[in-house]
């Protein structure tokens, strides 16, 4: 810490929504070794600073969501209030641009705006600092200071769109008390950027993925050749732009996701310097660490779409982020919900099916970690639809906790000769969309083989009898053909049906 100046972290701030029932914990800067006590609803602790300027005290439970409470922060003559606190359901949004997209460029915003009359609903949008010099010099400039704001008519352009539509499901589902979003999330970025670097070092496979390619890709270069770089991808941009703007002022009835597939995608990604906010680590030594002291009751984690060109390292990035985060954030049990990728076609061959597959794995290894495929979802050739009202009412719904944790998953496998049954989950009523195709692998090959339902949650498959891999919506645009009785896909896999484990 480079001053004495003693301070609540931003996020503490007025009409913030803490956690109710939950311990929480509330801290800030200070001089060193003095004492800080912090007060609300008439409970006191007290801490000392640490060696580094910071501080963070511990409070037991506030039980009571219906009251409005006040914060005092104490260091010696000076004291900090913070106001209209409320206590309910609080929830970090995560990821990159498809949870970052704002509800002002959603498909419904006019009609959602219109009839918004919320009176309970704060969120908070922690500022996209990209890199802090030596000298603690902010990138990029001028960020506005970010503060908790009502969702309202007036907000609500400013909020993410996944978030919204979560948030008006879990109304729906009858969740009556406040609730606080708080959004952790920068468009276009690897799940390398939200990590701490040692957890990147430490393993061979991060360290030959992400950290290598950074350091060659910046090393022995001048700031003029950086420049020169940026400026080119720049121009390279802005001519794409012009031609997507061409094509669809001559094609007004073309979609977007058609003229993106004949025009082309925006140039991705930017050239790499020493402080893109794409460098390994980067964001989570200056977005993830202004969240680390917050108590959250859910995490959600929207993100892989930049992780397609390195697929197969996915699985070790998502564990990884989940138990870093959790440790950061003190709460090793903390609820995540993993969004599984909608389809979209224009990446490397079964990229996107390696990252949903990778995402459902780790949903089965980890506890307290959901799974909610929205694969039914999204357009062929654009990587950023503009409706977010079903996937975000889909998540919204899962987590209000009153029916299925998770998206359809196939639970058990049972071998019958020629033939295997498998039984799924988090469904009392299948429906099942003919022609409803599976794959096996023969000689190398993946076959076809037809699907019959043979009961409410089971399903056959006619397979040869030494096949030991099955698989399912494995493709980057799949068409998804079995729901459960909410409208939910099964989840897209690859099942090794001797160890009945997902491959």
């Amino acid at each position: 810490m480079t001053n004495n100046r003693f301070k609540l972290e931003a996020l503490f701030s007025d009409n913030m929504v803490l956690p109710v029932g939950k311990a929480f914990r509330i801290g800030g800067q200070g001089p060193i070794g003095t004492t800080v006590s912090v007060k609300v609803n008439n409970q006191v602790q007290t801490t000392t600073v640490d060696k580094q300027g910071q501080w963070v005290c511990q409070l037991a439970p506030v039980n009571d969501s219906r009251k409005v409470y006040t914060l005092q922060a104490t260091c010696g003559t000076v004291t900090q209030c913070v106001q209209d606190i409320r206590f309910g359901r609080v929830i970090l949004l995560s990821g990159q641009s498809n949870i970052e997209y704002q509800m002002k460029n959603d498909h419904d915003f006019k009609q959602m705006q219109a009839g918004l009359d919320l009176t309970n609903a704060f969120f908070y949008v922690v500022p996209q600092v990209e890199a802090i010099s030596a000298a603690g010099v902010v990138k990029p400039a001028g960020l506005a200071a970010a503060s908790w704001q009502p969702i309202d008519q007036q907000h609500l352009g400013e909020l993410s769109a996944i978030g919204f539509y979560a948030l008006l499901a879990l109304i729906k589902s009858g969740l009556e008390m406040p609730i606080g979003l708080v959004s952790c999330y920068k468009g276009g970025t690897s799940a390398s950027s939200w990590l701490p670097a040692t957890t990147l070092t430490q393993d061979a496979a991060l360290t030959a993925t992400f950290i290598k390619p950074f350091e060659q890709a910046v090393q022995h270069k001048t700031a003029n050749q950086f420049t020169v770089e940026l400026a080119n991808y720049q121009s390279q941009v802005t001519q794409h732009n012009l031609d997507l703007q061409r094509f669809i002022a001559t094609n007004p009835t073309v979609s977007l996701s058609d003229a993106k597939d004949q025009v082309g995608h925006t140039p991705w990604p930017p050239p790499m310097t020493p402080d893109s906010f794409l460098r390994p680590s980067g964001l989570y030594q200056t977005m993830t660490m202004m969240i680390q002291h917050y108590t959250f009751d859910q995490v959600v984690w929207y993100q892989g779409e930049n992780d397609a060109p390195q697929p197969t390292v996915y699985e070790k990035l998502l564990v990884a982020v989940i138990t870093e985060w959790r440790q950061l954030l003190a709460d090793r049990t903390l609820l995540y919900y993993i969004v599984q990728l909608p389809k979209y076609a224009d990446e490397p061959h079964d990229a996107w099916a390696q990252i949903r597959q990778a995402q459902l794995k780790v949903t089965q290894k980890l506890s307290n970690v959901h799974l909610i495929s929205i694969t039914d979802t999204g357009e062929e050739h654009n990587i950023h639809p503009s409706a977010k009202r079903v996937p975000g009412m889909r998540i919204g719904r899962i987590m209000a906790g009153n029916g299925y944790s998770d998206t359809p998953v196939i639970a058990d496998v049972i071998r019958k000769g020629l033939t295997v049954e498998l039984t799924v989950n988090a469904a009392q009523q299948l429906t099942l969309n003919s022609p409803c195709d599976f794959e096996y692998l023969q000689a190398g090959h993946w076959l076809k083989t037809r699907v019959i339902q043979v009961g409410p949650t089971h399903l056959q498959v006619a397979v040869p009898e030494e096949t030991q891999l099955l698989r399912y919506g494995y493709a980057n645009c799949p068409t998804m053909q079995l729901f459960n009785e909410n409208t939910d896909p099964v989840a897209p896999f690859v099942l090794n049906l001797q160890t009945k484990e997902f491959e």
